[in-house]
């Protein structure tokens, strides 16, 4: 058997319980954790170092930020390059996990909600011994919950899964899921079932925008839809951003006075008093 040294803290914080775990490197072999038929799921966050996990074909390299999930698998092969930090959860599968195959599946952090469940799962397990156990129950509802949302929204069933990738397949999907937050190219590409450099070559034409670029123009051209929305007045520009999928409001910003000229601010004020004068106006993108 593979002996490593490791210091491993366990806690809990309402319902939701978890190990700490401080590693040297390790290529272990761990079996029984998550077997088939167990309703439950591994929930591993990578604090530190980086990990190579493998589960049958499958095998993912895990580096700080990420966020790997665990279901139905016999075995699972760890191999970390030199020191790591992780936490490691055990949460009830949820319907949408249930219905994949068994295996690997990774949150990745070009994802705002996959950031944002990221950091408030490591924040709320490392400080659960100075929270009250009157708050406990409540602040696990809600990690827990994120958890669900953040992998549910990089999820596709198989049955939803594009069965030919195309440029206009993938302008397609693109368009049916702009909305989505967490919409990326590490997910598109895995929905087609290629790479991301497969993605690229597939989608990029001469003279026409890179996939990445389209995918930001589309997300500037739906908030300026949503900014001329007055049913849209209540929500900040903020929301709006990070509905979208931008890191942050400074950054969604930045793009939105590159394509219009003006900032989201001036250009909702703009569009809502030509509303209000019965007028229908939309500014032109900035040359």
């Amino acid at each position: 058997p593979a002996f490593f040294r490791a210091r491993i803290r366990s806690g809990a914080l309402g319902a939701l319980h978890y190990c700490h775990l401080d590693a040297d490197a390790r290529d272990s072999r761990i079996a029984g954790l998550v077997p088939p038929g167990s309703g439950r799921q591994l929930v591993v966050l990578q604090l530190s170092g980086t990990s190579r996990v493998e589960a049958g074909p499958q095998a993912m390299r895990l580096r700080p930020g990420d966020v790997l999930s665990v279901h139905d698998v016999d075995m699972v092969r760890v191999q970390d390059e030199g020191k790591v930090e992780q936490l490691v959860l055990m949460l009830a599968i949820t319907e949408a996990v249930q219905a994949l195959p068994g295996g690997l599946r990774q949150f990745h952090p070009d994802c705002a909600l996959a950031k944002l469940a990221f950091r408030w799962v490591r924040d709320g397990c490392l400080a659960a011994g100075a929270i009250p156990a009157s708050l406990g129950t409540c602040i696990a509802q809600m990690l827990s919950g994120l958890l669900v949302q953040a992998f549910t929204a990089q999820t596709l069933p198989r049955a939803e899964r594009p069965s030919c990738i195309s440029a206009q397949a993938i302008q397609e999907y693109i368009e049916h899921r702009i909305a989505d937050p967490c919409l990326s190219l590490h997910n598109i590409a895995q929905a087609f079932g290629c790479s991301v450099r497969t993605l690229h070559r597939t989608f990029n034409r001469p003279g026409a925008p890179s996939l990445g670029q389209y995918l930001w123009r589309r997300r500037i051209e739906v908030s300026a839809q949503i900014l001329r929305e007055t049913g849209a007045v209540s929500r900040t520009l903020t929301q709006i951003a990070i509905d979208l999928g931008f890191c942050s409001s400074a950054h969604f910003s930045t793009l939105f006075r590159k394509a219009f000229g003006v900032s989201p601010s001036e250009y909702r004020r703009h569009a809502q008093c030509a509303s209000s004068n019965g007028v229908e106006v939309e500014l032109a993108r900035a040359a």
